[in-house]
């Protein structure tokens, strides 16, 4: 998970409320628990391979194998733009000062060492990562319980909005499903965690946790988009709903903003570099 679930997941809350935060969190995990079930029949069929575009070269041939080459480095490339936006529209929203700077030094950074350490340094930092979104994750609930007002007025006025079923939340059961089974087909960088598993078994075990993490984790992530609302600095389907994580911490005390900061940093600069 890159610092892009800080922004996508409260927007999606503060638009399509509670139902739909769930849905795009379930979308989101149970294309993980997927690789379990597909990669070993990949890996049967193509055991000198570490990544689906190998069997597609063995199965269908050259033309195949360089399409699928293509979409999987346009995916990534998506993939990099996108988290280089969100880390960008952070630091703005945290510090009001020019992120351009921090993003071209991470960029160079994150080139650099992993050009140098390659594959086992994206396994590395994926360790790395997960100790600063639990880390991430425990100081934010903390100062959100502490910190962050709610109006009880506001929050009975939106309550059923925001936590009863709605269309949008329905649509996405069906469109964020098929879009993101289809979006991880191109990450190269699942399947080489798949591939690289040890066993089926671990792969089950490992997609299993990951899934279930992930699930809660973005769940967490996105509930200021509703509590955004609560505390009457966000309306509902707000166009600052994106920033609802940001702008509750723009409330809190100053070490509060800096730890977030700097973790978000960190995580952003690990995804990148699985990219």
């Amino acid at each position: 998970m890159g610092v892009g679930v800080l922004t996508t997941y409260p927007q999606i809350a503060n638009i399509a409320g509670i139902h739909g935060l769930l849905v795009y969190t379930i979308a989101g995990a149970i294309p993980i628990f997927l690789f379990s079930l597909f990669a070993p029949m990949i890996r049967k069929r193509c055991p000198e391979g570490f990544v689906l575009t190998e069997w597609c070269f063995q199965r269908f041939g050259t033309i195949t194998g360089l399409f699928l080459s293509l979409f999987t480095l346009f995916t990534m490339f998506l993939f990099m733009i996108s988290e280089l936006t969100a880390i960008h529209d952070a630091i703005e929203a945290l510090t009001g000062l020019n992120s351009t700077p921090c993003v071209i030094v991470e960029c160079i950074f994150t080139t650099i060492y992993t050009a140098l350490g390659g594959f086992k340094v994206s396994f590395k930092t994926d360790v790395i990562q997960t100790c600063f979104v639990l880390v991430t994750l425990i100081i934010a609930v903390v100062a959100y319980s502490i910190e962050i007002q709610i109006d009880p007025e506001l929050k009975h006025q939106t309550y059923h909005q925001l936590t009863g079923s709605n269309k949008l939340g329905w649509m996405l059961l069906y469109i964020l499903n098929v879009a993101i089974i289809s979006n991880n087909a191109f990450l190269s960088g699942l399947w080489l965690r798949a591939f690289a598993s040890r066993s089926d078994k671990d792969l089950i075990i490992g997609t299993s946790i990951a899934a279930i993490t992930c699930a809660i984790v973005c769940t967490l992530a996105g509930l200021p988009g509703i509590l955004g609302v609560w505390t009457g600095d966000l309306v509902i389907g707000d166009e600052n709903g994106y920033n609802a994580f940001y702008i509750l911490c723009a409330k809190m005390d100053k070490w509060v903003i800096g730890i977030v900061l700097i973790f978000a940093v960190s995580i952003s600069t690990c995804q990148y570099s699985m990219g």
